[in-house]
């Protein structure tokens, strides 16, 4: 799918590369352009100083020749390069080509049209640099006949032999050192002109990486934001939360829900797949979730409506676990209901129990029904909410962090408040994981019953790690 944002940037990338393979070109005509003018005013100047005799046709080419060149430089200074670089080949052709028949056919001098001959093997090197490896072919094909024509028509006029043989002595190796020069440049130009394309290819890839990279950035720094502010402190309830993504960004989140008369609604969700898409519905699933939980005081219901919301939506392709529960801060009481979601885990004194209950992901039948359990927290209780990130955590041994390390984590912490707990628990997932990469998005949310009675007011606090 292409997008207008993507071919604006395909289009000024293009425009970039067509200005920075122009103005390389230029970089390099500027001194040819300062050297022939120069030496065609040097030219000027030795032709008009005696005893060096010079016809009408040397100053009528040189000063032509010196004209275009200064025309030349003013196009140059106009920055019109292509226009520059085409007229400056063109007259550089012309003059060899012209020396070299003035030579041949009204001097008859054999041996200056041979030099002039060589040194149209320049036009066709200036051809690959200046133009395009197909000028090389065309300025090759153009010399060698012109050479060959020239010296088969003027055979007669150059000497004591009158057969073609004469002709052919001249032309043959200049035409072979033409050829043989155009066949090595165009090689080392289209090579060149590859190699040009494929780094202007990694360039254009690492600048749209960096687009990619900064987009990236700003929906992390934005999927930040979603995560829940903490309340006020209170010492009767504390809740410890951390979250950390295997990409830029994550599908896993967690949430806590002001209900209003003491009750605080709690969520846990992760989204399938990584990647930008899987944030996208994680903070569409965040708003469903929100919604529902303000609709009603059932977690079941909850869990019922937003999964049916989910389905009908046929642009949601991803299925998310989530856990839901609803706690009263005054009688501690959670009621909680789960879809697909690893199961909450109480934690009282020494004992650690899995509260199994079971349910389809969100997104993954339209008539699914959801149980709801409840269940009486007492002071020192620790409800931990996981993602499977924790659980499923590999190690350079491709080893599972697993269920069973995670029960003797939890076994073998006693007497510590949330925040210990879930930097424990954290510092052993990582240690675990040693220096083999994240395999998933790993959260954890700890929430942590005070040291009052049970059915004692408690307002929430909400601390992250």
């Amino acid at each position: 799918m292409s997008f207008p944002i993507s071919s604006r940037i395909d289009r000024e990338l293009v425009a970039l590369e067509l200005n920075s393979e122009l103005q390389n070109k230029a970089r390099l005509l500027y001194p040819l352009i300062l050297s022939g003018i120069g030496l065609h005013i040097v030219s000027l100047i030795v032709m008009l100083v005696p005893p060096i005799t010079s016809n009408i046709w040397d100053f009528i080419i040189v000063g032509a020749s010196a004209g275009i060149q200064l025309l030349i430089f003013w196009f140059y200074t106009q920055k019109r390069f292509a226009l520059a670089t085409m007229l400056f080949c063109a007259t550089l052709e012309v003059l060899l080509a012209l020396s070299f028949v003035l030579n041949i056919v009204i001097f008859q001098n054999p041996a200056a049209a041979a030099l002039f001959g060589y040194m149209l093997a320049l036009t066709v090197i200036l051809a690959g640099m200046l133009l395009r490896p197909w000028a090389i072919i065309w300025s090759a094909v153009f010399n060698v006949a012109l050479i060959t024509g020239a010296f088969a028509l003027a055979t007669d006029s150059l000497g004591n032999l009158n057969d073609s043989a004469y002709g052919l002595g001249f032309s043959f190796p200049i035409s072979v050192f033409i050829v043989v020069l155009g066949i090595i440049s165009w090689l080392y130009q289209t090579n060149l002109i590859k190699a040009e394309q494929q780094l202007d290819a990694a360039r254009q890839q690492i600048f749209h990486d960096s687009l990619m990279r900064r987009d990236l950035e700003i929906a992390r720094d934005l999927q930040q934001q979603l995560y829940p502010d903490p309340p006020a402190p209170d010492n009767r309830l504390t809740i410890a939360s951390r979250s950390e993504s295997a990409r830029e960004t994550s599908g896993d989140f967690y949430d806590f829900i002001d209900l209003g008369e003491n009750r605080l609604g709690i969520v846990m969700a992760d989204v399938t797949g990584k990647s930008l898409a899987a944030a996208m519905v994680m903070t569409m699933t965040r708003s469903i979730l929100r919604n529902e939980a303000r609709r009603t005081d059932s977690p079941a219901d909850v869990l019922v409506n937003a999964n049916q919301t989910m389905c009908s939506d046929r642009s949601v392709k991803q299925m998310v676990t989530a856990f839901y529960g609803i706690l009263d801060l005054q009688t501690l009481t959670l009621r909680f209901s789960n879809a697909g979601h690893p199961y909450p885990i109480i934690k009282r004194d020494s004992a650690v129990e899995e509260n199994v209950i079971n349910g389809l992901p969100l997104g993954a039948k339209p008539d699914e029904s959801y149980d709801e359990r409840s269940i009486q927290l007492c002071p020192g209780d620790q409800i931990i909410l996981i993602s499977d990130g924790v659980i499923e955590e590999m190690n350079e041994r491709r080893e599972i962090f697993g269920y069973e390390r995670l029960r003797q984590v939890l076994y073998s912490t006693k007497g510590s408040d949330a925040n210990h707990m879930l930097q424990t628990l954290w510092n052993a997932v990582v240690t675990f994981r040693g220096g083999a990469e994240q395999n998933d998005d790993v959260t954890l949310v700890i929430v942590q019953v005070g040291v009052s009675q049970c059915d004692s007011d408690a307002s929430s606090a909400v601390s992250s790690v």
